[in-house]
């Protein structure tokens, strides 16, 4: 079995680091450089930084602010990549690793073309799905992506990322982002018992470690992902870990200096 990650998300929403909650509230908490400083004295395994300023470009302010932290914890980054020169441009920069999730629907030909260059293990698709408060069988998507591709079921997207050359998707229940303990599990199901995805999943929103016990004795979880509450506790990484049942973490808390 694969070695499983515990990791911290980072929002970026027009050059600021933000708390947000199901992607639609949005509350201002610091700059980027401080808080990855921040992050890497900590049990990271890596950290995954969104743009959510729904952008198709990458802001040179956060291009700067990322250049100028010299941090040893792996980088991730995601928002705005739209040509292959805002990939090279992230490797560049030391991002171990990209983010993509409009060219998983709109643009094969980027991810072709970075995965080429790169490898598939550099590229991570993301999909944001939650079920329907309205009808608990039904999968929605957030409304800029429903608007975009009202005619696909989750299925079909999940088939569309098996066959493209990613390492990993990125599964985020955008309802429930934001508020620990909700993330609603039926999702975490539906894709290791009723689909063909086999590729390995980052499980992101509402997750506590209760919840993160249950995705990580799934074999295909790659690693669990945390946002809000980095920012409301202190160490709370290490602690999360020190809860955690499985004995496939990559770090475990008592690596952590004391």
């Amino acid at each position: 079995m694969a070695f499983k990650r515990v990791s911290a998300t980072v929002f970026i929403q027009n050059d600021q680091v933000v708390k947000s909650y199901a992607y639609s509230k949005f509350y201002p908490f610091g700059n980027l450089h401080t808080t990855l400083c921040i992050l890497d004295r900590w049990l990271v395994d890596e950290i995954v930084i969104l743009d959510i300023s729904r952008q198709r470009s990458i802001s040179r302010y956060v291009l700067d602010q990322i250049s100028s932290t010299s941090i040893s914890t792996p980088l991730i980054y995601g928002g705005g990549i739209s040509s292959i020169d805002h990939v090279d441009q992230l490797i560049s920069l030391g991002c171990d690793r990209i983010i993509l999730e409009d060219a998983l629907f709109s643009n094969h030909n980027l991810i072709h073309q970075a995965a080429n260059k790169y490898g598939p293990q550099a590229i991570i698709g993301s999909l944001p799905f939650s079920y329907s408060p309205k009808s608990p069988t039904s999968l929605i998507f957030p409304d800029y992506l429903h608007n975009q591709y009202p005619n696909l079921s989750v299925q079909q997207l999940l088939d569309n990322c098996q066959s493209l050359p990613i390492s990993e998707l990125l599964i985020s229940d955008f309802l429930h982002e934001g508020y620990s303990g909700n993330f609603d599990l039926k999702i975490a199901k539906f894709i290791f018992e009723k689909s063909n995805f086999l590729k390995g999943v980052l499980f992101f929103g509402g997750i506590s470690a209760h919840i993160a016990n249950t995705l990580l004795d799934y074999g295909n979880t790659a690693a669990i992902l945390l946002g809000n509450p980095n920012y409301e506790n202190e160490l709370l990484i290490p602690t999360f870990k020190s809860l955690l049942l499985n004995n496939f973490l990559i770090r475990p808390s008592s690596s952590f200096p004391h």
